[in-house]
C-alpha cells in the first residue's frame, strides 16, 4: 500500500473540479518542446464560446469601476495544508476550516478559497505578452456545497490569475512552496504538507486595484464555462531558477511536465473589463479639491456679510 492514502482519497473527490488541476490521465498538454500539435479535448473545450485563457488588451477593454475587494483571512497561515502533484500541475488544497473568503471587486457573491496551483509559462497574456509563471487562486461561490456543484452554474467559481515576472530577487514565499517539490515531483498523486507559514496574501500582487475581469471557463477538461476571472495587472517577482524547478515535476508516463499552459482561446467579442481603482480614487480627490474652492469663497462671503450686518 502506498503512503498518503487518505490524502489521495481527498484528491480523487476534488479531481476534475477546478481550473487546470484535475487528477486525470486521459488528456494532455501539447508537446511544445517538440512542436507537438494542439490536442483536442472535446466537448465544451472545443465547442464553447466562453473559453479561457484569453489575451487581455488594455487598450480595447471596457473601463470598469467596482467596489474594493474584501479579503477575509487571507493572512492565515497555510502551514500543514496538503501539497500534491496532480500530473498536470502542483496544487495546494485549502481546508474549509481556514475560512478564507473574498467578496467585493464586482464579484457576484462571496467566494470560499479552495485551492491554488501553478502554470509554468502563463496561461493568460497581457497585450500579447506571455509571462514565465501564473498562479490560479480558485474559489467557489458560497451558494454551492462544493466546486463540483459550483462548476455547473455561471459564475459558480471565481479564479484570481496572478502573473510573475523575472527578476534577480528570490521570492521567498514561493521558495517555501518549492521546498516541498522534491518529495512529490516524481510521482503523480504524491502528497506532502507545507512546512512554512506562507499565506494566501503572499500570492496576491502588491497592487490589487488594477485588474482585468471577464467571464470564462476552467482551463482543463471539462472546460466548464462557470468562471468569473480576475487577472491582476501587477505582477510578482520570481527568479528564472525558481521557475525552472517546476519543470522537474513528472507526468503519469514519467516524462517531465515541461510546460502546462493551455493555448489562447478566441474571445468571441466577450466584454473584457479593465479596472483601475487608483485612478478612480485620484479622480475623486481632484473632484473634491475643485469643489472646495467655491465652498471656501462662500464661507468668506458669509463672514463679510455678517460683519456688514
Amino acid at each position: 500500500m502506498r503512503p498518503f492514502l487518505a490524502a489521495d482519497k481527498l484528491i480523487i473527490i476534488l479531481a476534475g473540479i477546478c481550473a487546470t488541476v484535475a487528477l486525470q490521465t486521459h488528456w494532455e498538454y501539447p508537446d511544445r518542446v517538440n512542436n507537438g500539435t494542439e490536442p483536442s479535448w472535446g466537448g465544451k473545450c472545443d465547442a464553447g464560446k466562453r473559453q479561457s485563457p484569453i489575451d487581455l488588451y488594455t487598450t480595447s477593454s471596457f473601463k470598469g469601476e467596482f467596489h474594493k475587494f474584501e479579503f477575509k483571512n487571507y493572512d492565515v497561515s497555510l502551514r500543514g495544508t496538503t501539497f500534491v502533484n496532480t500530473g498536470h500541475s502542483v496544487q495546494v488544497i485549502i481546508p474549509e476550516d481556514k475560512q478564507i473568503e473574498v467578496s467585493g471587486g464586482g464579484l457576484p457573491g462571496t467566494y470560499i478559497f479552495e485551492q491554488m496551483h501553478w502554470h509554468w509559462w502563463s496561461e493568460h497574456t497581457i497585450d500579447g505578452l506571455r509571462y514565465p509563471l501564473e498562479i490560479h487562486l480558485v474559489h467557489r461561490n458560497t451558494k454551492y456545497a462544493n466546486v463540483s456543484e459550483a462548476v455547473q452554474y455561471k459564475n459558480g467559481v471565481a479564479v484570481f490569475g496572478v502573473l510573475f515576472h523575472i527578476t534577480d530577487d528570490i521570492y521567498e514565499p514561493l521558495t517555501d512552496v518549492l521546498n516541498g517539490l522534491p518529495s512529490i515531483e516524481d510521482k503523480v498523486g504524491s502528497t506532502t504538507t507545507l512546512a512554512n507559514d506562507i499565506t494566501t496574501a503572499d500570492f496576491l500582487p502588491a497592487d490589487t486595484k488594477k485588474y482585468f475581469r471577464y467571464e470564462g471557463s476552467l482551463t482543463t477538461p471539462d472546460c466548464d464555462e462557470a468562471v468569473v476571472w480576475t487577472v491582476f495587472e501587477d505582477t510578482i517577482p520570481v527568479t528564472i531558477e525558481q521557475v525552472e524547478e517546476f519543470k522537474y515535476v513528472r507526468k503519469d508516463d514519467g516524462a517531465f511536465l515541461e510546460s502546462n499552459y493551455r493555448s489562447i482561446q478566441a474571445s468571441y467579442n466577450r466584454a473584457i473589463i479593465y479596472v483601475d481603482r487608483e485612478l478612480e480614487e485620484r479622480n475623486s480627490q481632484v473632484q473634491l479639491s475643485t469643489c472646495s474652492i467655491p465652498i471656501t469663497i462662500l464661507a468668506v462671503l458669509l463672514v463679510l456679510r455678517s460683519r456688514l450686518d
